[in-house]
């Protein structure tokens, strides 16, 4: 089983992970599933399922994307 540490950048608003790069933002589109709870120490441990890449923001929210002319 690999474990993968991530540490939230709150300036980017992301998780990456220490070891491989891999990085979730606000917005990415992912499943997980609760694999622990610890109430004395307060930490929850996901699994992650699934990460749809390659979705842009705007679409993943059912938005359409507009792009403007220069003139």
């Amino acid at each position: 089983m690999i474990t993968f540490i991530y540490h939230f950048a709150p300036t980017s608003h992301q998780l990456k992970d220490e070891r491989t790069g891999n990085k979730f933002r606000i917005g990415d589109n992912v499943m997980v599933k609760v694999a622990r709870v610890s109430l004395d120490d307060k930490k929850i441990d996901f699994d992650l399922v699934l990460k749809k890449s390659g979705a842009k923001k705007a679409e993943v929210a059912g938005k359409t994307i507009r792009k403007r002319r220069k003139k």
